[in-house]
């Protein structure tokens, strides 16, 4: 809404309006919710939680419509459970199968309040980036793509590198093009390429309806 107040106030309520309806909204949030849930085991029901996440997910995609947006591509919650920071905090070091779950649970409900906001609302187009199967890929066959590690972070300290965040102390790869997360819970620029790739240019299993190359030239 102060993007929008500025704009008006520089170029006019009409441009900005114009301007808005032509833009592209690129949205990805969700990742450090999931990752909360899971992480410290919060009392709240999950099937709740999500449901006050997708309320707001609406809410906040209801602002930027009624604001003059149009075209929105969506970022999903990828396939979190496999971080090194969920690893390390497990016995094991196996993946967070909650993590995974309220991520595909979240993504689900992202996709149907799109479907079902579109389908009302007037000229909403939008394109949903499957990353939480593109991050599967990756995580379960590297050696599609030249990752040989997707167990530890790139940079870090411990057990998985993922002991503490990224710092200047820290232990840092040889080769980051060979991780698949650059520290705690990111993946690597590498893994973000294809990833944004995919998502631009791949078929509806990664992005759906449209493709973001398509939703850009609408």
């Amino acid at each position: 809404m102060h993007v929008h107040g500025n704009l008006s106030a520089t170029i006019g309520s009409w441009q900005t309006q114009v301007l808005f309806a032509k833009s592209p909204f690129f949205i990805g949030v969700g990742n450090n919710d999931v990752h909360f849930f899971a992480l410290f085991r919060a009392k709240l029901d999950p099937d709740q939680y999500i449901v006050s996440l997708l309320e707001t997910y609406n809410a906040t995609l209801q602002t930027l419509y009624n604001l003059g947006a149009r075209k929105f591509g969506i970022i999903g919650v990828p396939y979190i459970g496999c971080s090194p920071l969920m690893r390390v905090t497990i016995l094991g070091g196996n993946c967070s199968k909650t993590g995974n779950d309220l991520a595909r649970q979240l993504n689900s409900g992202i996709e149907r309040v799109l479907w079902e906001m579109a389908r009302r609302s007037k000229g909403m187009i939008y394109s949903f980036g499957n990353t939480y199967d593109i991050l599967f890929d990756l995580y379960e066959t590297p050696e599609r793509f030249n990752i040989t590690n997707v167990r530890d972070a790139c940079c870090g300290l411990g057990r998985f590198n993922a002991m503490t965040n990224c710092h200047p102390l820290a232990v840092l790869c040889r080769n980051r093009d060979e991780y698949l997360f650059w520290d705690v819970s990111h993946p690597s620029q590498y893994a973000v390429q294809v990833m944004v790739e995919s998502i631009a240019f791949g078929g509806p299993r990664l992005a759906r309806p449209i493709n973001w190359a398509r939703l850009a030239s609408l």
